[in-house]
């Protein structure tokens, strides 16, 4: 797991996540690949869940989560299910 945190400047933290959520509904992989929005607004002022399927079952899971201008993202390792990463956004917004 790797865990990424940092202070934006005002609006630039809300600003990141829109964009997020805009590059991921207009991606179209190719092949058996995908990625999309599993889940939102479990955890801080704004949440994401990201699930990416490389194919052949293998998933990659991104959990962003703001509280005012900060914002952290964490990357986990395959495995984790999708109730167990939103409870690391919840545990990661509980301390920032």
């Amino acid at each position: 797991m790797l865990q990424h945190t940092g202070r934006y400047a005002a609006g630039e933290a809300a600003r990141y996540l829109d964009e997020i959520r805009e590059r991921v509904s207009a991606c179209s992989p190719d092949g058996a690949r995908s990625v999309r929005i599993a889940a939102q607004g479990f955890a801080g002022d704004e949440s994401v869940l990201v699930v990416f399927d490389h194919g052949g079952g293998q998933l990659a899971k991104n959990v962003l989560v703001r509280k005012g201008d900060v914002l952290t993202e964490i990357f986990s390792k395959p495995g984790r299910s999708d109730s167990a990463s939103r409870e690391l956004g919840r545990k990661a917004a509980a301390r920032i």
